[in-house]
């Protein structure tokens, strides 16, 4: 609650006190808990959902590239929203994936989905933007579909990925060329696979593998990090996420994401994975600082 002192109560009781030019602003989902008092002393900015979704993130984002003249080819906008409409807007993707797909509890915005499909997209697309070098649109389709996947489906258990592998397939995805005895008796999809360099500026499909691992001389078996399938495909993500240019957009001010998340049940090896990726660091210019944090956590801990 916030009364004429301009004085924040927390729910806890603790009482901040703000100075006469102090501004607050709230950021929140909806008014489900906010009291009357609350509601009366501050200004309220309704936005719709269907006034501002997932769909300006990339008209804004093919406009930048245009502006900043940093395409992988002059037709990318055209490509970029055909695409969008093809898996995205045509099919209702968001509303397919809340519908029929379970995220194991974890719910991700469709912004942040967005979000994070333009990240991969830019960093895939970076090395030709780089070196002066134009890609064709089956090319691009590739990084969409690969980009899309993971950001939209990553969270999916095993039979679900079958199933968004197979509503790709209808919708005429330039997948992996994987035999049906591997599809399945092994089960793979498209989450089995990565985009390698190919001739000719082009990508091929490459199913995942494992760095070649050799055992230290000092062996301590609770320290020991194994690659696996899984640690692979986690920290390629990672590491594309990280080559995201650090600012988006000079003119608004808007830096890059170059953040990444892992989240999983106790046991999956995030903390493995993290570590294993922290360990490709160049120490001339990377700092790797880990702080474990927990219920008990506490502000003043740190």
């Amino acid at each position: 609650m916030l009364d004429d002192n301009k004085i924040l109560t927390l729910a806890n009781g603790e009482r901040i006190p703000m100075s006469v030019m102090c501004r607050i602003s709230f950021e929140v989902s909806d008014l489900n808990n906010a009291s009357p008092a609350t509601v009366s002393r501050c200004g309220i900015v309704y936005v719709s959902p269907t006034d501002l979704a997932w769909k300006p993130l990339i008209t804004t984002w093919c406009k930048d590239r245009a502006a900043d003249r940093e395409q992988c080819s002059p037709d990318e906008t055209k490509w970029i929203l055909d695409l969008t409409q093809k898996y995205m807007e045509g099919p209702e993707l968001f509303k397919m994936l809340a519908l029929d797909y379970f995220y194991n509890n974890y719910e991700c915005p469709e912004v942040v989905c967005t979000t994070s499909m333009l990240n991969l997209i830019t960093s895939l697309v970076q090395k030709y933007v780089v070196e002066g070098k134009t890609i064709e649109k089956s090319t691009l389709e590739k990084i969409f579909v690969f980009s899309l996947t993971w950001s939209t489906s990553g969270l999916c258990e095993q039979e679900d990925r079958e199933k968004y592998h197979k509503w790709l397939e209808s919708r005429n995805a330039p997948l992996p060329n994987i035999p049906k005895q591997q599809i399945s008796a092994e089960k793979e999809t498209i989450y089995d696979y990565f985009l390698a360099d190919g001739d000719n500026c082009t990508l091929e499909w490459a199913p995942w593998k494992p760095m070649d691992w050799a055992a230290p001389k000092k062996m301590v078996f609770s320290q020991l990090l194994i690659p696996t399938s899984d640690s692979t495909r986690a920290e390629y993500v990672i590491r594309k996420i990280s080559e995201v240019p650090a600012v988006r957009n000079e003119q608004r001010g808007e830096p890059g994401k170059q953040n990444s998340l892992l989240i999983g049940s106790p046991g999956t090896a995030k903390t493995s994975t993290i570590l294993m990726y922290a360990t490709t660091f160049d120490l001339a210019t990377d700092v790797f600082k880990r702080i474990n944090f927990s219920s008990a956590t506490l502000p003043g801990n740190f």
